[in-house]
């Protein structure tokens, strides 16, 4: 029997595959094996990662234990990192190229280390009675002696008292002061002073350290009588810078009304 052309037109569209059916499947079949092959070769993630791979990108938090987290930041702008302090912990967050991390890593540790402690300054200030005539003089402290020499080449002074002494042992850069009182011609006087120190190192090895005092001031004043009229009163301010070992003459003042001269007198030495 004769099969009708219509009839074998259809039997051929079912049994046939369209040809561009079967191309678009062949490449659709080949991108997923070329997208699954690309997700095995991925590295898996670590903790210490943020939304990325760690071979492009890394974060470290450090808790610092000596030093401030916030004072660090100025010096880790310079390191090619990203960073965050968090200063109710005191840690920083730093997050970038691993190796950039890793060496800022290693900057954070080496600056977190407890202060190196300062060498520590003794001081030892003389309030001397100093005058003309040959009265009762006491016998001086040895560091004083040469000072009272001079004093006497200098203002011609044949006799000396030590009124006090104030031994002060404070750290390099800080303020040191005191307060006293002592009596002087019958009359009572009180005292203050202030400075802050600091150590000054030689230009070179033989040259001793010195200490230099800034904004030294030192007063004295009869407590029995007005402010505003400063009868006895003595007032001495200078900036000076005493050799270590060294006992130096800071200066001198005569209260009004008095025979004698108040000298300060100032030995310093440095305990490392």
């Amino acid at each position: 029997m004769r099969i009708p052309d219509h009839h074998r037109q259809l039997r051929n569209t079912v049994n046939t595959p369209d040809r561009l059916t079967r191309s678009r499947f062949r490449a659709l079949l080949l991108t997923c094996i070329v997208m699954g092959a690309w997700f095995l070769a991925q590295p898996a993630s670590s903790q210490d990662d943020v939304g990325e791979s760690s071979g492009e990108r890394r974060t470290v938090i450090h808790r610092l234990e000596h030093v401030d987290a916030t004072k660090l930041t100025p010096t880790l702008g310079m390191l090619g990192v990203r960073y965050s302090a968090q200063p109710e912990t005191n840690s920083l967050i730093l997050t970038g190229d691993p190796d950039a991390v890793g060496a800022a890593s290693s900057v954070v540790k080496a600056l977190d280390q407890p202060p190196a402690p300062k060498p520590e300054l003794e001081i030892v200030a003389t309030i001397l009675d100093a005058r003309r005539d040959t009265g009762s003089s006491r016998e001086l402290p040895k560091h004083v002696e040469k000072a009272a020499e001079r004093l006497g080449d200098l203002f011609g002074y044949r006799s000396y008292q030590v009124l006090d002494t104030v031994f002060l042992r404070i750290s390099d850069g800080q303020r040191g002061g005191a307060e006293g009182g002592y009596v002087l011609d019958d009359g009572r006087l009180t005292y203050g002073l202030g400075f802050r120190a600091r150590i000054v190192e030689g230009s070179s090895d033989n040259e001793p350290r010195s200490i230099r005092f800034s904004n030294l001031e030192f007063h004295a004043r009869d407590p029995s009588s007005p402010r505003d009229e400063g009868r006895l009163s003595v007032a001495l301010r200078t900036n000076v810078e005493i050799r270590e070992g060294q006992t130096a003459i800071v200066g001198k003042a005569t209260p009004v009304g008095s025979k004698a001269a108040l000298v300060l007198v100032m030995n310093v030495s440095i305990d490392d």
